[in-house]
């Protein structure tokens, strides 16, 4: 049976039981788009089967044209892990219900979850790329030694040169990271990839008061904040989505010894895996995430589009070329 409204407790229930479920998969991280971004609305729908499984969908939708009817739906928004997450290991005919009602949308993006082993009808476009993770265990020396030679030296620099990383209420230093972020993406220009508003990072931030899954760590150097990384967390996973460093602090290696400290820290609170997330085809980021050990983990984005949903993408590429926000 599909359910078109997922009730909000039915689909925490899932996401908390499910192994693959992520952060993103959350009906937390919905809303707090649909709090940021007025014409993005909750599309997301579930399934209940006979055999007592139940599935949920995240999924986002918003009007390709004007007010009109028509809708781009998109799993999940921004370019974040979407698919169907599942409260028990799904068979072949879970999957197959998930494939059959995904019919039924002209215009879709689904990024796929790397932890997951659904692949959606063949009719969808592919695109292959990767994120890269880090597998944990409780013995963070282990994890030490698989790092570069050079960025265990860069971290231990960092240490001698005073830099200190602590994770803060975010609610009273978003302002404050913001600051940093708009620097960075002054000081990028053109080669930026992501536009995102303060009132976005300020709904984080009072989401984080009741949702211990959203924790903003900084890097500082004296009283000054230099560094900062917002990172998500969900039952055994974790994953960095945003981060922001002040240029001129290059030199004093924060930013290595912020990964590390929050990788040190997942470690000793029990995670099981530290995912760097996608890269953007920036090969000299994929190089920086090596350096730690990570690997790579293959992702598949599936799309359908029609005509109306091409101009939508046209004009998504034209906002971030122009250094605005796609999502407004």
């Amino acid at each position: 049976m599909v359910i078109n409204n997922v009730d909000e407790t039915m689909w925490q229930e899932i996401v908390d039981e499910s192994p693959i479920a992520t952060f993103y998969h959350s009906p937390a991280w919905t809303k707090i788009l649909c709090e940021t971004f007025p014409k993005w609305q909750n599309a997301t729908f579930g399934l209940e089967f006979e055999d007592g499984n139940r599935a949920v969908f995240p999924m986002m939708r918003r009007p390709l044209i004007g007010i009109l009817p028509f809708y781009w739906y998109e799993s999940m928004v921004p370019g974040a892990y979407g698919g169907p997450i599942f409260q028990f290991p799904p068979a072949l005919k879970h999957y197959d219900a998930i494939n059959r009602e995904l019919t039924k949308y002209n215009n879709l993006l689904v990024v796929g979850n790397p932890f997951s082993d659904w692949h959606p009808d063949k009719n969808l476009q592919k695109y292959e790329t990767f994120i890269q993770i880090l597998r944990l265990t409780s013995d963070f020396t282990k994890i030490w030694k698989e790092y570069s030679k050079g960025r265990r030296h860069t971290i231990n620099y960092a240490i001698k040169e005073g830099v200190v990383v602590m994770q803060v209420d975010f609610l009273e230093y978003y302002q404050p990271y913001y600051e940093i972020y708009q620097a960075q993406l002054k000081r990028w220009g053109r080669k930026a990839t992501d536009y995102y508003p303060l009132r976005l990072f300020e709904n984080l931030a009072i989401s984080a008061k009741a949702n211990h899954g959203i924790k903003l760590w900084t890097a500082w150097l004296g009283n000054k904040m230099v560094s900062g990384l917002v990172v998500f967390y969900h039952n055994k996973h974790l994953v960095t989505w945003h981060g922001a460093t002040l240029y001129d602090y290059f030199e004093y290696r924060p930013v290595d010894i912020l990964y590390s400290a929050v990788i040190e820290n997942a470690c000793l609170s029990g995670y099981e895996v530290f995912d760097f997330a996608n890269s953007g085809g920036h090969n000299s980021v994929v190089e920086y995430k090596e350096r730690y050990g990570a690997v790579r983990l293959p992702l598949t984005i599936y799309r359908r589009k029609n005509v109306g949903g091409m101009m939508y993408r046209a004009i998504r590429h034209l906002c971030t070329y122009l250094g605005k926000c796609p999502e407004d």
